[in-house]
């Protein structure tokens, strides 16, 4: 629209142009607005003006995840360039998986931030509408406070993030979306997505990726600990490492936040140890081997003193281990079996008809030649041990022993 001030003095005239200018002006407002032109409406143009002030700053998204693309929805003008106060609301089609940034109707890219830092993953949701207000140098997200990241997760929390054998089961984890507290407690941790990494291959940025830093060699009779970890600005991303606090992944990486959510057995064949697994109440997590491993396979023993076998379970860590025990005399004794945990007291088993003073301490009492079989979840120590001890009640005899590892309880603690 022409600037007609200086003629509007009472002496000079307006050209036809000019004039034009100002229905021109008032037409495209309404037309714009996705309203038609009617003769017998005299409210169109405060309709148009009502319409804008709803909804003149809410755009569709054509990006992708961590660069959105903003465009005014149907007809609607938007703002010439980017000013301090400018609202922008928009539903995203993709989450971000880190920090991002927003073009709004080819103005340029801006970064987009939460409180001021760089965005963390899930920051801004596919399924969430969102806000922002530009500040000057960059998009803030107005409604911050609808975002999981800015609530304070509880120390040791974990939801989700349960690992799995990928397509390739003989070196690839998966790793399902969730989230959870670091182990610094400092901040948290959201993997937006699920992620597969494969151990066979040096680490790499996202799925599909190699997840094993360079420093940590490929082995076999190995335990490599499943860990997410976060950047400082948000990123995260999945990885293994034999240091329990992820000191090797960190390090190849360049992220500084971390949670151990899983550990995996690479065995001699070799191969990834395969397992189903099913999250428990408190972020625990259930792994059970699709094949039980034989860990001992003893004949002939006569000590009488506390044995501590190793069973295929977390190195460095306690878990609960699930194992089915059989327990037999070989000729002609008759005793007990006591199976235990490593950090209780060791005592030698007991049962009521030999020993009538005390109560009975033992899992398993057997008789020449025969055998019993029970399942037991024990406590195991950080060297993935067990304890058990026999006391022979009457005769001379050696015994047997077996113990199948069935799979653990991962407390993820």
């Amino acid at each position: 629209m022409r600037n007609i001030l200086t003629k509007v003095d009472g002496v000079d005239n307006l050209t036809a142009a000019e004039f034009n200018d100002i229905p021109d002006e008032l037409e495209n407002m309404i037309t714009s607005a996705g309203i038609t032109l009617s003769s017998s409406d005299v409210n169109q143009l405060a309709k148009a003006i009502a319409k804008y002030s709803a909804g003149a700053d809410y755009y569709t998204d054509g990006g992708s995840a961590n660069a959105y693309v903003l465009s005014p929805v149907g007809s609607h003008k938007a703002p010439p360039a980017y000013f301090e106060g400018m609202r922008v609301r928009f539903k995203p089609a993709n989450s971000n998986t880190s920090s991002s940034t927003i073009n709004v109707n080819s103005l340029g890219s801006k970064a987009v931030k939460r409180n001021g830092s760089a965005l963390a993953s899930g920051d801004l949701s596919s399924t969430k509408f969102v806000e922002l207000i530009y500040d000057g140098t960059d998009f803030q997200i107005a409604n911050a406070g609808d975002y999981a990241t800015t609530v304070t997760l509880p120390r040791g929390l974990i939801s989700g993030l349960v690992m799995s054998n990928a397509a390739d089961t003989v070196n690839d984890i998966t790793v399902s979306a969730g989230a959870a507290r670091d182990a610094a407690d400092a901040v948290n941790i959201t993997l937006a997505s699920s992620m597969t990494k494969q151990l066979d291959a040096t680490w790499a940025a996202g799925t599909n990726q190699g997840g094993r830093p360079a420093s940590v060699s490929l082995s076999t009779s190995t335990w490599y600990h499943v860990f997410v970890i976060r950047s400082s600005g948000g990123t995260v991303d999945v990885g293994f490492d034999t240091s329990l606090t992820a000191t090797n992944l960190l390090s190849a990486s360049g992220y500084t936040s971390y949670v151990r959510v899983g550990s995996v057995y690479r065995n001699t064949t070799p191969t990834i140890v395969n397992f189903v697994s099913q999250e428990l109440n408190g972020g625990g997590l259930l792994v059970r081997y699709l094949t039980p491993i034989v860990d001992v396979n003893s004949a002939a023993q006569t000590a009488t003193t506390r044995q501590t076998p190793t069973l295929t379970v977390p190195i460095g860590i306690k878990t609960l281990v699930n194992c089915s025990i059989q327990f037999n005399y070989d000729t002609s004794g008759q005793g007990v079996f006591y199976v235990t945990s490593p950090g209780v007291t060791d005592l030698a088993p007991t049962d009521a008809i030999n020993t009538s003073t005390a109560a009975p301490l033992a899992d398993m009492g057997d008789q020449t030649d025969n055998y019993e079989i029970v399942v037991r979840d024990i406590l195991t120590n950080t060297s993935s041990q067990i304890a058990y001890r026999q006391t022979l009640t009457s005769g001379t005899s050696g015994y047997s022993i077996w113990i199948g590892t069935r799979g653990f309880t991962d407390f993820r603690r």
